[in-house]
């Protein structure tokens, strides 16, 4: 399992965990030799039982269903960006390849200022990328974080 899913799948399960709980109340019903009158009130005693336990389940379903729409836009949140960082990642990549190719023609023609230009430039765009590429990762990382702690409270 990546890291990714480890906050939804983690989320998920505490929802999980929860309904089954409030599902699993045990329900008991005596049964006596007695009167049919007090049959017919164990009756109505179980049916009352039924009826709430049946509540329980739906708040339960209602607790789960909640859980999982507040999973599923942490998730949102995060894929986002996640998906920022790996185009910053494809740029950095980028830069470095020019940076390289910059750095072999100054190499390759060492007195000819044109190359040089080049390469300072290259240089720039790298450490201008590399410092966009840094501040994602922070954001990402805080963002995670914050997520996970809140999660972990709620």
């Amino acid at each position: 399992m990546n890291n990714k899913n480890i906050i939804p799948m983690s989320l998920a399960s505490v929802a999980i965990l929860a309904t089954s709980f409030v599902a699993n109340q045990p329900v008991t019903v005596k049964a006596e030799m007695a009167s049919t009158a007090s049959a017919s009130s164990a009756v109505e005693q179980a049916k009352s039982k039924v009826a709430e336990a049946e509540k329980d389940v739906s708040k339960g379903q209602e607790i789960y269903d909640e859980a999982q729409k507040k999973v599923q836009e942490k998730a949102d949140v995060i894929r986002k960006i996640d998906e920022e960082r790996q185009i910053i990642n494809g740029e950095v990549q980028k830069a470095y390849l020019e940076l390289r190719q910059a750095q072999e023609e100054k190499n390759k023609y060492p007195g000819r200022q044109e190359y040089t230009k080049k390469f300072d430039e290259a240089n720039k765009k790298v450490d201008e990328i590399t410092k966009k590429q840094k501040a994602k990762d922070e954001e990402y990382t805080k963002k995670c974080m914050s997520l996970f702690l809140m999660s972990a409270l709620c």
